[in-house]
């Protein structure tokens, strides 16, 4: 299920950038809406092809491709925005800030427009993954190994407690 969740923040990445790209070919630069503008652009294919591993590799190095069954969609959530935060301005000074635009607050609007972009598409496809496995997990599909230390009757009562739940805690 990792995998997934590493294919989730690839098509969340190059979606965020497609649309960041027509905004900013129609909006900024006042072209014409064509189909096939964006394929015919040679810079295009690059940053498709190099910001999504960019994120990835952002979001690897936080630690973030590790463990989802130990994941609370709440730290998950905090992370997520700091991590999008920091690659936005990574990247917005990097690829972004040498564009054209007709006044300054284009500069404003290119930046919160992929922070925003990035930030829900990301997110969406986490939460969707994360309550997938959080369902697995009190269903109790996915458990994980525990050692139950006790007397015989008081970690029997335990045992069977923890047995009868309706929704499990994954142990």
């Amino acid at each position: 299920i990792l995998g997934y969740y590493v294919l989730s923040d690839l098509l969340a990445s190059a979606a965020a950038w497609y649309c960041l790209f027509l905004f900013r070919k129609l909006v900024i630069e006042g072209q014409r809406f064509n189909f096939f503008m964006p394929f015919s652009d040679n810079n295009f294919w690059i940053a498709m092809l190099v910001v999504p591993f960019v994120w990835v590799l952002l979001h690897y190095v936080t630690g973030t491709y590790f463990d989802l069954y130990k994941k609370s969609r709440l730290q998950e959530l905090g992370k997520t925005t700091v991590v999008t935060v920091l690659g936005t301005i990574v990247l917005f000074f990097s690829l972004l800030l040498d564009d054209y635009v007709r006044r300054y607050s284009d500069y404003y609007l290119t930046f919160f427009l992929l922070l925003a972009l990035q930030f829900v598409f990301t997110w969406l496809g986490r939460f969707v993954i994360l309550s997938r496995v959080k369902r697995n997990i009190w269903s109790g599909r996915v458990g994980f190994a525990t050692l139950l230390i006790g007397s015989n009757q008081r970690a029997n009562e335990l045992y069977e407690e923890l047995k009868a739940r309706e929704r499990s805690f994954g142990f």
